[in-house]
């Protein structure tokens, strides 16, 4: 959940930094999807 400080500032700013939001094995997974898809080894 955000706080309401956060909504104003995404609100003033157009973005909000979240921490923490995906745990350690998401980004691992992201990074290695996108490692692949730089390597050209998926069809996009």
């Amino acid at each position: 959940m955000i706080s309401p400080e956060q909504v104003t500032q995404f609100q003033r700013d157009g973005f909000v930094i979240l921490d923490q939001i995906l745990t350690p094995d998401q980004v691992a997974r992201a990074n290695a999807a996108l490692d692949r898809i730089f390597r050209g080894e998926v069809n996009a």
